[in-house]
């Protein structure tokens, strides 16, 4: 018997046919310990992917051949070498591959977002940190200052405390009846020298910061609302179609007709912009980064009039800085 056997069938392998010594056996477990075989589903795989990585598939397709014949055997391996190891194995990589890909990126887009996130959450807080700070500062913390009449009454009484606690019943004497001074009490001289008059100034800068803040409350109030803001979204498409009339050969009216609602819609966005760094104050206006977008527009609108109209930049058409004043429509996405 050979020391290393190999399978036998009446189409393949002949052991009689090499001598006398050599039988075929009815039943043979297999190769590598009856591990490798078609005998049933389990192994079969076990078989399969075994050739599949390459590791003696070779020696199985001799097998099969011993066992069956060299017919068409070797069709089914290499077939199965080509598509399984190099096409199937390297597909399947790569879509784990690509897979492991796609989570990297949706993980780094999830953290994106949520720095996104922070960040948008910081600049509401800070927007009603600028709000509340504001709202504080409207509120007139000023108070009426006391008359004198009344400091005066407040000084003596405290002055004829202190003497009475200070020399007894006895003390009412001190009181001098030719003189206004309370004798042993200096607080009462403080509160007569306090009982001074509010002056001119002061008391318009009083009535002139009261307004003021008033003022403010009603234009924030306004340039927050809805209506200003649709009614500003509105003038931005009206802009914006005006700009989109320009075109080659257009008649002398349509030019004075540009130039003209060109300074009056320069005119209306400034003085939105004004408004609102004066409702808001320069800090809260630049917290946004549209406010930002708007002012740079509102300036290079600016300098493109002035620049247009004093002939130093011909008016070639839609300038640069005209047509910076298109992105106006993406406030749209505020």
């Amino acid at each position: 018997m050979m020391e290393d056997p190999t399978p036998c069938g009446e189409g393949g392998f002949q052991c009689s046919s090499i001598g006398i010594h050599w039988i075929c056996r009815y039943y043979w477990e297999g190769p590598n310990a009856g591990i490798t075989n078609f005998d049933n589903f389990g192994l079969s795989m076990l078989t399969v992917f075994q050739c599949i990585t390459l590791e003696g598939w070779t020696d199985m397709l001799y097998y099969i051949e011993d066992a069956m014949g060299s017919n068409w055997q070797w069709i089914y391996f290499v077939s199965m070498v080509i598509l399984g190891a190099f096409f199937v194995m390297n597909l399947i990589l790569g879509v784990l591959s690509g897979e492991f890909s796609k989570e990297r990126t949706k993980a780094k887009s999830r953290g994106d977002f949520q720095k996104l996130r922070e960040k948008q959450r910081i600049e509401e807080d800070l927007k009603g940190y600028l709000d509340w700070i504001t709202q504080a500062e409207d509120i007139d913390t000023y108070q009426e200052p006391p008359s004198p009449g009344k400091m005066m009454t407040e000084g003596f009484l405290k002055g004829t405390k202190a003497m009475l606690m200070g020399t007894g019943a006895t003390g009412l004497a001190g009181v001098s009846s030719d003189s206004t001074e309370v004798h042993g009490c200096p607080e009462a001289g403080v509160d007569y020298a306090q009982a001074v008059p509010e002056s001119w100034y002061n008391r318009h800068f009083r009535a002139w910061d009261r307004l003021n803040r008033k003022m403010r409350r009603s234009c924030r109030k306004a340039v927050k609302s809805q209506a200003f803001y649709w009614l500003i979204i509105i003038l931005v498409f009206l802009n914006t179609g005006v700009l989109a009339t320009e075109h080659y050969h257009q008649p002398q009216w349509l030019d004075d007709f540009q130039e003209y609602t060109n300074m009056f819609f320069v005119a209306l966005f400034s003085l939105e912009m004004f408004l609102k760094m004066y409702s808001l104050g320069l800090q809260g206006y630049y917290v946004s980064l549209f406010n930002r977008f708007d002012c740079f527009v509102v300036i290079g609108s600016v300098i493109e009039v002035l620049l247009t109209n004093t002939q130093l930049m011909p008016p070639l058409g839609i300038s640069v800085l005209r047509c910076v004043r298109l992105l106006r429509v993406f406030k749209v996405t505020k």
